[in-house]
């Protein structure tokens, strides 16, 4: 802990109030990345429904008018890495004639079993070309089809919710922040890149209490290059856990427009303490209407 008197530094007042609570609202980058999930969900959702159709139709023809035919392993092979798939190719030639072939994986056992060159027995559609499955295709193996890609539809969308949800559980802890966090001043002391482009890393700063005190902290920054050592910025600290939150932190939730006032004593401020260069913390503060700069 730092006192005034061991250091001499002018701290600027927080352009909004000291305590909240405060209107806030949702960023444009929360209704971004709300669009994006929900999108990408639809989008899965609607390519796992086609690929189940076409699945299960396979095994509809195949169950309905396959025959069972004899055919010729050509060759096998395994995948590399931790959970290694075993794949056999084969080909066959129907009663009628009608060659075809296919490829599939199969567990260790079935594929130890075979040999390349050796005969397997398939189940083959008559008059479509390699439109076959090792083995037997029986109502069981569809009714087993249809619950396999209605298990793996139901675990996409209880995927694509759980990720809505937990972006609006993050956007609403950051909302309360907003709302009823202590404004607080704060100077960079220093920062710690993971890379070279500044993409992540943590911001080492001291912030001002409202008795005077000064205090250390420490926060990860998903970009660091905003930060340097000497600036001054403001934080929220949530009494309850007295962590601060820097303001480039709020990426779903910003200040509520309205206090016009408050952007302009906020560009003040950063005028000031920032070598005369103005920084408008617009993913905080959110646009004005009628700025389009």
């Amino acid at each position: 802990m730092f006192s005034e008197s061991e250091e001499t530094v002018v701290w600027p007042r927080p352009p909004m109030s000291e305590r909240g609570p405060r209107p806030v609202r949702s960023s444009r980058t929360l209704k971004a990345v709300r669009a994006v999930v929900i999108s990408l969900e639809i989008f899965l959702a609607l390519g796992i429904a086609g690929l189940g159709v076409l699945q299960t139709s396979r095994l509809e023809s195949l169950a309905r008018e396959g025959i069972v035919v004899p055919a010729t392993v050509v060759d096998r092979s395994v995948t590399k890495g931790k959970n290694p798939k075993y794949r056999i190719r084969y080909t066959y030639t129907t009663p009628s004639g009608l060659v075809g072939g296919g490829r599939e994986t199969v567990d260790v056992d079935e594929y130890v079993r075979t040999r390349e060159g050796g005969s397997i027995s398939v189940t083959a559609h008559p008059t479509t070309p390699n439109l076959s499955q090792l083995g037997s295709v029986s109502a069981n193996d569809l009714s087993s089809g249809r619950q396999k890609w209605a298990l793996i539809a139901l675990l996409v969308l209880g995927a694509g919710a759980a990720s809505v949800i937990l972006v609006e559980v993050i956007a609403a802890a950051q909302r309360r922040r907003l709302a009823n966090g202590l404004a607080v001043p704060v100077r960079i002391d220093g920062v710690t890149m993971s890379n070279a482009k500044g993409q992540g890393g943590y911001v080492e700063f001291r912030y001002r209490m409202p008795d005077g005190s000064v205090q250390t902290g420490k926060s990860m920054a998903s970009s660091t290059s905003a930060f340097k050592p000497g600036q001054f910025t403001f934080a929220f600290l949530d009494e309850r856990d007295q962590r601060p939150w820097l303001m480039e932190s709020f990426g779903l939730a910003e200040l509520a427009p309205g206090a016009a006032d408050v952007r302009q004593r906020l560009r003040a401020t950063a005028e000031t303490t920032d070598e005369g260069r103005p920084r408008v913390f617009a993913g905080l503060l959110g646009r004005p209407s009628g700025d389009d700069n």
